[in-house]
This record gives structure tokens, sequence and C-alpha cells, in this order.
């Protein structure tokens, strides 16, 4: 089975429909329990995704607080670490706990940097260059999930 955590968001609600057409078994994770399997009050340290996780083999991580344009909470480093890396810390520690056999994450494309030159697009060997606590916490998450991945003997996809 599947689960899917931001199942609510604009990639989450395209991803479940995905499924969902193809009768591919799957457990929606969102904060908003209208129309989710399974509710989590906040996305921190503190979330318990064990019992999201039962029975799960591959996990979606769409969860996160993503940036806001025109937010003048757009930098707070903290409030994005909170929501994007300390609770991607936990959610790998949970699901391996539970022993889901791979995580596909998904980053920004921010990580690589705000722009680069004319004719000089980010590709797979361009060096991180996160500008914005956005795209700080997404980096500190990513290399916490290659971390615990190869510690914990836990497969992962990191999509950009």
């Amino acid at each position: 089975m599947y689960a899917i955590t931001g199942a609510n968001g604009f990639i989450g609600k395209h991803l479940t429909s995905y499924f969902r057409e193809r009768d591919i078994p799957y457990r929606s994770i969102g904060r908003d329990s209208k129309n989710v399997d399974f509710k989590i009050k906040e996305l921190s340290r503190d979330t318990n995704w064990e019992e999201a996780f039962e029975g799960v083999e591959v996990i979606f991580h769409l969860a996160a607080k993503v940036h806001e344009i025109n937010n003048s909470k757009n930098n707070d480093l903290s409030l994005y670490l909170k929501n994007n890396f300390e609770a991607t810390k936990k959610l790998i520690s949970d699901a391996c706990k539970v022993g889901v056999k791979k995580i596909i994450f998904l980053s920004t494309i921010k990580v690589n940097g705000e722009k680069t030159e004319f004719g000089f697009p980010f590709n797979f060997e361009s060096s991180p260059n996160p500008q914005n606590a956005y795209a700080i916490s997404k980096y500190k998450a990513e290399k916490i999930l290659i971390k615990y991945g190869l510690e914990r003997n836990i497969d992962f996809t990191i999509v950009r």
C-alpha cells in the first residue's frame, strides 16, 4: 500500500485522484480531516506517523509548509524548519519503525537557487544553493533523508 502525506495539497489531490481512478490502494494523510483517511494535527517533530504508516510500503511525502508570495513570514526559518525538516526527520524515523520500504520526497528546485545564467539550466549536477527559509528547510530535509536512508537501509527518491 502507498501513503500520501499532504493529500489535500495541489500535487496530493492529483496523486490521490490518479490512484483512485486506477484502483491502486493508498492511504491519504493530511491536516484537513474532510477528505483524508488519516488526519494529523500539525507538521513537527512531535507528529506521530506510525499508525498512519502501518501496512504501508511506499510513502509519497508531499506535506510541507510552502513559500507564500507576499507573506512577511516567508523567511521565518524556525517555522519552515519545524514543518519541513523536523517533521520529515520524524516521518523517516517512524517509517523505519513500521517497516516502510521507500520514501519519495517532494523537495523543491529552489534548493538549487533562485536563477541560473541564460542557457545553463539547473540539472542533476547543479550544486545546492538554497537562498530562503523554505529552500533551506527542504535542503535540510533532503540531507536527513539521505543520511537516515543509508543508515537505516530504507530506499528513497528525492524529487526537486
